[in-house]
């Protein structure tokens, strides 16, 4: 081989390796930017439906599904679907009856209102 053609090759090989090691780079600073999507929707607990798209807080939720059974204890909220629409999940607590309330996220209708009478026969139960 010629010297020239040693030099070509040399020059050749490295300008490969740098341009593969910035794509192998590119590829893992997006893996990471990924994964740190993933872990905020595991924190928020709705893949890609997080808080910055409900225009109804969950505080909000609490106060309309409240106000939707005459009031009690609000034992938790959570983000659900119904039936493909985004809505928290409200149970409330009134003693002996408890009520399971979804407000839409969006427009904070209540789309679905569930009683449940803390007795042990549930024939009655809506």
């Amino acid at each position: 081989m010629t010297r020239k053609m040693i030099i070509a090759l040399a020059v050749g090989g490295v300008a490969a390796l740098a341009i593969t090691g910035t794509a192998i780079g590119a590829v893992a600073s997006d893996t990471g930017q990924d994964r740190k999507r993933t872990v905020a929707a595991a924190q928020t607990g709705d893949a890609g439906t997080g808080a910055a798209t409900d225009a109804v807080s969950a505080e909000r939720a609490k106060e309309i599904a409240l106000a939707e059974v005459g009031g009690g204890t609000v034992e938790e909220v959570e983000r659900d679907r119904e039936n493909g629409r985004p809505v928290w999940e409200v149970e409330i607590d009134q003693g002996t009856i408890e009520y399971e309330v979804d407000v839409d996220r969006q427009t904070g209708e209540v789309v679905k209102v569930e009683r449940d009478d803390d007795d042990d026969d549930d024939r009655y139960d809506d």
